[in-house]
């Protein structure tokens, strides 16, 4: 059985993710008050970062109906504990080259305060604040970033999500009818995109899913039918589908201008906007110029973010 951890959760993490807060099942969390304070001073914001902050708000707010945050709380169905901190460090523990009223260094107190009584439990603090963990690492304190959302890198070579595969003349005929048919193949990947061919040259578009091959023509899973859009070729096919498929969270396209990938994209959020399905679109690009650079751009927020903005719309 894995031992139980204790992760001491700072403040850049619940402001990058609010769902981190659920993240660590099987483990006990541990948020020093400080946090608590610094993320008043975001809880106004009007971008996700402010979004966030409020949740985690509204989240412990709500755990207080069942006990003392400082005693610690027994989360159901995840079997992690979230306890608030309130001590901050002992005389002695900081370094008195540290400043000892910064905001960083509060939370390093509280961990090394923490680190006391600790005895042979891993003690982990987990930040997104780089300086943060260095200055950890100097003070014998683990420290990790937040790895939730990290994407692995296939060793092999790009993952292109897209195979081929011969099928039999039968599993064509239950592709087409059916919409599926039972396929193993140790070589393909979950929720890969497949393409399809018979011993006479016939051919279908498909995604693995467990120990089947799903047809993309199923209405179901159709974006044509929603939006009356026709993909053009097969990648946009398959595009479509994983934009419309509600069991894949994420989904990463790459591709020359004018494949129709930021299109595609919109249009799929829009359809699901409309259909009641979320309540909102987020668009971020980079901001890097291609040729002249625009410099400081005068106005408000929206003015300096209408260039960069300007193709999507």
């Amino acid at each position: 059985m894995t031992a139980r951890k204790t992760f001491v959760l700072d403040t850049s993490v619940l402001l990058y993710d609010s769902t981190s807060i659920h993240s660590f099942p099987g483990n006990d969390v541990i948020i020093p008050l400080k946090v608590l304070d610094e993320l008043d001073r975001f809880k106004d914001k009007p971008n996700l970062v402010g979004e966030n902050a409020r949740y985690v708000n509204r989240y412990l707010d709500g755990l207080r109906q069942m006990g003392r945050l400082d005693h610690g709380i027994m989360i159901e169905g995840l079997d992690q504990t979230l306890r608030i901190e309130i001590q901050t460090q002992k005389n002695g523990l900081l370094p008195a080259s540290l400043d000892a009223n910064a905001g960083d260094n509060i939370i390093l107190g509280t961990v090394l305060y923490l680190a006391q009584d600790h005895g042979q439990k891993p003690l982990i603090i987990v930040t997104k604040d780089i300086n943060l963990r260095v200055k950890c690492d100097a003070l014998g304190i683990k420290a990790e970033d937040y790895y939730k959302d990290h994407i692995e890198v296939v060793e092999s070579g790009f993952y292109e999500g897209v195979g081929s595969t011969q099928l039999s003349n039968k599993q064509l005929k239950e592709l087409f009818k059916v919409g599926y048919t039972n396929f193993t193949n140790s070589d393909l990947m979950e929720n890969q995109l497949i393409i399809g061919t018979g011993p006479n040259g016939e051919s279908a578009l498909a995604v693995k899913r467990d120990n089947t091959l799903r047809s993309l023509g199923n209405p179901e899973n159709n974006l044509a039918t929603v939006i009356k859009l026709q993909p053009r070729n097969k990648e946009q096919a398959f595009a479509l589908w994983l934009l419309n498929e509600p069991t894949i969270p994420l989904v990463s396209i790459t591709g020359i201008a004018g494949s129709g990938k930021t299109f595609l994209t919109l249009m799929a959020g829009l359809a699901a906007l409309m259909d009641g399905k979320y309540e909102r679109i987020v668009i971020t690009r980079s901001i890097e110029p291609v040729g002249r650079d625009l410099g400081y751009l005068p106005g408000s927020l929206d003015e300096k973010i209408r260039p960069w903005l300007a193709p999507i719309m």
